[in-house]
């Protein structure tokens, strides 16, 4: 993930290793390094907490380029947040929205590892929460796979094939839905939801680990 601002882009990425404030020596959830233009955040920081604690980030980001005026109760210094965090939620929103933040993945150098999730629903910018549709389990995108498109036997239509674990039901529900102009699924079912376990499901585990580790939609 990337955040630009006053054309320097800064990268936004998972770090396995702790972060320190280096003004207090305490643990810090994220940092802005602008020396390497960089906003680590830790795999520690609690997935709920993601979201305000990039924005805490980004403000300390547009300070370093365009200080906020000093009177923070004043009319400038209300379009100064306004401006600064309006940019950050249409440079979030393109690269996924909220559901990004919850797929990030810290790989082996302690960066985040893009090609973990060139095929999911955040990739795809579809920023929809799912459901198991036996116990209701509300699903994170970030934890759906896209396994695979299709045409429809009858119609020719396009086919993108969904699939995800439902941690409480332990099994895997694997459909289809109609793609749009854009070929994102469109909430069209396609092919009924089939449910996988025992061998299918240690199959599904095995080929998409990176899916387990998004943390299910509240």
């Amino acid at each position: 993930m990337h955040l630009e601002h006053c054309q320097v882009t800064y990268t936004v990425d998972l770090c396995s290793y702790p972060l320190v404030d280096p003004n207090t020596g305490e643990q810090a959830y994220a940092l802005f390094d602008p020396a390497n233009r960089r906003i680590p955040l830790s795999m520690h920081t609690p997935p709920g907490e993601r979201l305000d604690t990039l924005l805490h980030e980004w403000h300390h980001v547009v300070a370093w380029h365009t200080p906020p005026p000093e009177e923070s109760d004043s009319e400038d210094a209300a379009q100064w947040y306004a401006s600064s965090t309006g940019s950050f939620i249409r440079q979030l929103m393109r690269q996924g929205g909220p559901a990004a933040l919850l797929a990030l993945e810290a790989g082996p150098s302690g960066a985040f590892d893009p090609d973990a999730f060139q095929r999911s629903l955040v990739t795809l910018d579809a920023d929809r929460v799912m459901m198991c549709a036996v116990c209701q389990q509300r699903i994170a995108p970030g934890s759906v796979a896209v396994t695979g498109t299709r045409a429809d036997t009858k119609t020719a239509a396009p086919i993108v094939e969904l699939a995800f674990v439902c941690p409480h039901c332990e099994h895997v529900q694997h459909w289809g839905e109609f793609a749009n102009a854009g070929g994102k699924p469109s909430g069209v079912c396609a092919l009924e939801p089939e449910y996988l376990g025992g061998d299918e499901l240690a199959a599904f585990e095995a080929a998409w680990p990176h899916k387990l580790l998004a943390h299910a939609a509240v």
